[in-house]
C-alpha cells in the first residue's frame, strides 16, 4: 500500500505502534484498521487528538490529548516500567519532555525509581525474597541521532541534495551457430551517491 506522505507526518513508530500527523476529518489508514491480528487500532479515543507527543526512547513516549472543551488529558507508554502512583510522579509527560529538552541540550538526563523484583538464593532450598533495585529512565535512541529541534535523524538517511547514480556496463553475449559462447562480457554495476558517500563499487 504507498500513501502519499512525506517524512514529516510521521512522528514516532515501533513494532507494533506508529504515530502520524494527519488532516483532521482524513484517515489515511482506514483501511488497515479493526480488532483483528495485525490490524491497527486508534488509541486516541473520539473526540480527542494528539496535541503534543514526546518520545525518549522505543517504546517510550507519552502525549497530551485535548478535546473540542480544551480539555487535557494525559497518556504515558514505559516498556520496562510499571507506571503506578510513585513511578508516575517521575515518569509523566512533563518530566520525559524535561529529560529531552536537557538531553538535547547535551546534559545529564535521567530519572530513576524503585522496583521491585522477586530473588531466589543460591540454594534450592532457599526461599524467595522481595527486593527493590533502582531502574533507570534515560533518552536513548539506536536507531539514529537526535537533531537540535528534538527530531530523530535515522542512520542510512541521504541528505535530500544527494544524488545517485547508476552506471551500468551491460553483457554482450554473441553465440555461434553452434550454440556455444565465442564473446561474453560480464555485468558490473557502480552506484555513486554523491554528496554522502559511495555505496559499493
Amino acid at each position: 500500500m504507498t500513501i502519499g506522505w512525506t517524512q514529516r507526518n510521521l512522528i514516532y513508530c515501533d513494532t507494533d505502534s506508529i504515530i502520524f500527523r494527519q488532516e483532521r476529518g482524513t484517515n489515511p489508514l482506514e483501511s488497515l484498521r479493526g480488532n483483528g491480528l495485525g490490524q491497527l487500532t486508534d488509541e486516541t479515543p473520539a473526540g480527542w487528538h494528539i496535541d503534543e507527543i514526546v518520545a525518549m526512547a522505543p517504546k517510550v513516549y507519552a502525549y497530551k490529548m485535548v478535546n473540542e472543551r480544551g480539555e487535557e488529558k494525559y497518556s504515558v507508554r514505559a516498556k520496562g516500567f510499571t507506571l503506578n502512583h510513585e513511578t508516575a510522579e517521575k515518569i509523566n509527560f512533563f518530566t520525559m519532555k524535561q529529560m529531552m529538552l536537557r538531553h538535547l541540550k547535551k546534559e545529564e538526563a535521567d530519572t530513576s525509581v524503585n522496583k521491585m523484583t522477586m530473588k531466589r538464593g543460591s540454594n534450592i532450598l532457599d526461599g524467595i525474597e522481595t527486593t527493590i533495585e533502582k531502574k533507570r529512565l534515560r533518552p536513548v535512541m539506536d536507531k539514529g541521532v537526535f537533531a537540535s529541534d528534538g527530531s530523530l535523524i535515522p542512520y542510512g538517511l541521504l541528505n535530500p541534495s544527494t544524488t545517485i547514480e547508476d552506471d551500468y556496463m551491460t553483457s554482450i553475449h554473441s553465440f555461434s551457430p553452434t550454440g556455444h559462447v565465442s564473446v561474453d562480457l560480464c555485468i558490473r554495476k557502480k552506484t555513486w551517491i554523491r554528496g554522502n558517500l559511495a555505496v559499493n563499487d
